[in-house]
């Protein structure tokens, strides 16, 4: 930057003359109303871009960014992708599509990654491993249709564990949501089901997986779940370490989802009737 202009390569900075006042021509390029007029703007001039640096990104994973969507990418061979220094980078980053947070080795989303995004407009987020505050989950999850949490450890900024039906509140727009439950994650309960139920922003809600499910659900409560969200397609995947009491318990619900023909759920757990478990298949996939 050289007195507040971009020393572009190959090309001369010049001054802009424009038709509007310069406040109005300020005031548009600091408040693009969305990432397709922003990436016109500065397409027809690079006043835009000085302005407000921003980089639109539909696809990023960890440091990888991608301005292709999944089917482009993945006929590319993942080619088209770039790798970026986020210390290095002057600009923000306006996120449209997927943002995929992975890496082992970073306990939680680094405050530099948080400081670099400029707008949200995630469809699909995942988050792995990770501890994450309340309040960043809020502005990373507002727009996103698609939610994928592994093991993910989300606390209030007073320390205190996020439930997991203040998690899905916040999230108005989801249509698939996926919870792996770890050492780190919230637990599950019967007060937490009931809750869930309870929410009036699931109306879109297409599928909701539950993975790693510990011994912790009473059996009817979980059947009065199952039946509350009718439209849903329900998928339950148990800890395999789950007492033989309790796989019981579950075959009996097996029995019970089979006999009155509920299609919506799917139960997964170790050492379960291979036949009951293909025809509840059955009635889940038609």
């Amino acid at each position: 930057m050289i007195r507040g202009k971009i020393s572009w390569p190959k090309s001369s900075s010049i001054r802009q003359y424009f038709s509007l006042p310069s406040n109005i021509i300020y005031y548009i390029s600091k408040n693009p109303s969305s990432s397709e007029v922003y990436n016109k703007m500065i397409q027809c001039c690079k006043y835009f871009f000085e302005r407000n640096p921003i980089i639109v990104v539909p696809n990023m994973e960890e440091n990888t960014v991608c301005l292709n969507d999944a089917s482009e990418c993945q006929k590319c061979k993942k080619e088209c992708c770039i790798e970026i220094d986020l210390k290095k980078l002057a600009c923000k980053i306006w996120f449209t599509n997927q943002l995929v947070i992975w890496d082992p080795n970073i306990a939680e989303i680094p405050p530099l990654f948080l400081s670099k995004i400029y707008r949200t407009e995630i469809q699909h987020l995942e988050i792995h491993e990770k501890f994450v505050k309340y309040d960043n989950f809020k502005f990373l999850a507002f727009t996103a249709k698609d939610v994928y949490l592994n093991n993910v450890k989300m606390v209030y900024e007073n320390g205190k564990d996020v439930p997991l039906e203040k998690i899905l509140e916040e999230i108005p727009e989801v249509e698939q949501f996926y919870y792996y439950f770890g050492e780190n994650s919230s637990k599950i309960s019967v007060k937490t089901l009931m809750n869930i139920i309870k929410l009036k922003n699931l109306g879109n809600l297409e599928t909701f997986r539950f993975y790693n499910i510990f011994e912790t659900l009473n059996v009817k409560d979980l059947l009065i779940f199952i039946k509350s969200l009718k439209n849903t397609k329900i998928k339950l995947h148990f800890h395999r370490l789950i007492s033989l009491e309790y796989r019981q318990q579950l075959g009996g619900l097996v029995d019970k989802l089979i006999e009155t023909r509920q299609s919506n759920c799917l139960l997964k757990f170790c050492w379960q009737n291979n036949q009951k478990f293909k025809t509840l298949e059955n009635l889940f996939i038609k």
